[in-house]
């Protein structure tokens, strides 16, 4: 089940954390604490804040524990609704569409709850970037598309410098 997978994924990356966040702690302290013939073991410490950082920005990007809980949400809804499978049939043996259809419709807004989750993400980036493009343009600074990011017009050209 893919939710077991985005568990999995998750505990191995605080596993990785944490792992990263006992090396900078140990290393670091055993190079603070020597007086030189351990202190090259503190770069160590280093190596360890940097595995704690990848396993911190990984679980960011892939977000594997809330993706885990949203499929196991989905699972245990499509699970319940499942379980009323044999009334759906028996309705839709006696010629009631309407339940049928209102079968379909629950299963369908189970499954579509994560579509509809990164859909509103998407929107909410584009009407970011909408507001931004607005107050661009009712800003007093013009850029010269042709020019690259961080030139800046020059006064004969009427940048102001």
């Amino acid at each position: 089940m893919r939710a077991r997978e985005h568990e999995e994924s998750a505990d191995l990356i605080v596993t990785i954390g944490a792992v990263g966040a006992g090396m900078a702690t140990l290393f670091g302290a055993l190079g603070a604490a020597s007086d030189g013939a351990w202190a090259a073991v503190g770069v160590l410490s280093v190596a360890g804040a940097a595995l704690g950082a990848f396993a911190a920005t990984r679980e960011l990007m892939n977000d594997d524990r809330r993706n885990s809980e949203r499929y196991g949400r989905t699972w245990e809804a499509l699970q319940s609704l499942s379980a009323r499978g044999d009334d759906v049939k028996q309705a839709a043996a006696a010629g009631d569409a309407e339940v049928v259809k209102e079968f379909v419709s629950a299963v369908n807004d189970q499954v579509s709850l994560e579509h509809r989750q990164w859909l509103e993400g998407s929107e909410s980036a584009a009407t970011a970037l909408s507001r931004l493009t607005n107050a661009l343009s009712k800003s007093g600074a013009k850029r010269d598309p042709s020019q690259g990011l961080g030139q800046k017009t020059s006064v004969a050209e009427g940048g102001g410098g």
